[in-house]
């Protein structure tokens, strides 16, 4: 008895093992899922790169010495001289300190605003927002210009050629952030009304209506299905929302009857689509 309760042991002791192998398995692959979920922005990076790349050497094998045999060139250097390698670096720095630290204060900024959402907002309304596209592009942009700085000033220190093009990006796309970042923080905050938050809502649910209502037959049955399952997710964060706020007593429950009622009449105007 003693060796068949020691084989048994044993050989739950070898399924726990490969239980946990299979585990530590997974957790590798979250490298991986992590670059499946952000693709789009790394080919965007390395197109940049290779781009601005070639621009470069073009701009300093063929452009720039046709430019400066023109009469014209020696006026126009007098006023628009180009900054020499320490001023350059000393500003792709600064444009790569300051990006990071703007990186570092919007996420700071995000969690404290779902944390306040979470407080205030059903699960569902919180959902909708941490799955809002604007801020994942704002972020994914400012981490794009982040990296392409830093390539920029790899480029600069370790080359003989100037990389004018690829400065000139940086500096466009780090002007670019800070503008976003201002646009953004109106929009981020956008959302803490509730006549806002709805007409979110109400505008996504009633994209997925007309999207199957004028091409149903052309997306086929995963598509419509999956449309068909974020409008009633959109319905269900509706009537959530107007629940809570009703139970307050709060006036801006009004906003979210009359979205929902929109997204009802086009459902009924076309006749199908959600199945209740």
């Amino acid at each position: 008895m003693g060796i068949v309760g020691a084989y048994y042991k044993l050989k739950e002791h070898l399924r726990i093992y490969r239980f946990r192998l299979k585990e530590e398995v997974k957790r590798h692959r979250i490298f991986f899922e992590l670059l499946n979920k952000r693709w789009k922005s790394l080919f965007a990076l390395v197109a940049l790169v290779l781009i601005s790349f070639i621009a470069d050497f073009a701009f300093a094998s063929w452009i720039l010495p046709a430019i400066t045999t023109q009469s014209w060139y020696n006026a126009l250097e007098a006023f628009i001289g180009f900054p020499s390698n320490d001023a350059i670096i000393g500003l792709l720095s600064a444009i790569i300190s300051g990006i990071a630290a703007v990186i570092g204060l919007l996420l700071t900024i995000s969690l404290v605003v779902l944390e306040l959402a979470a407080n205030r907002y059903p699960y569902r309304m919180v959902r909708f927002l941490v799955e809002e596209k604007v801020g994942a592009y704002i972020i994914d942009f400012l981490i794009v210009s982040f990296l392409f700085s830093a390539w920029t000033l790899f480029l600069l220190q370790r080359g003989t050629i100037i990389p004018i093009i690829s400065i000139l990006v940086s500096l466009l796309m780090a002007s670019l952030s800070i503008v976003f970042v201002f646009v953004y923080r109106g929009y981020s905050l956008y959302f803490f009304r509730p006549k806002q938050g709805f007409e979110a809502v109400a505008l996504e649910a009633c994209k997925s209506i007309n999207n199957v209502l004028e091409n149903g037959k052309n997306l086929g049955l995963s598509v419509t299905t999956y449309l068909q399952k974020r409008t009633q997710g959109s319905i269900q964060v509706m009537t959530d929302f107007i629940d809570i706020l009703s139970q307050k007593k709060d006036p801006d429950s009004w906003y979210g009857n009359r979205n929902l009622a929109s997204i009802l009449s086009l459902y009924i105007t076309g006749k199908r689509f959600i199945d209740m």
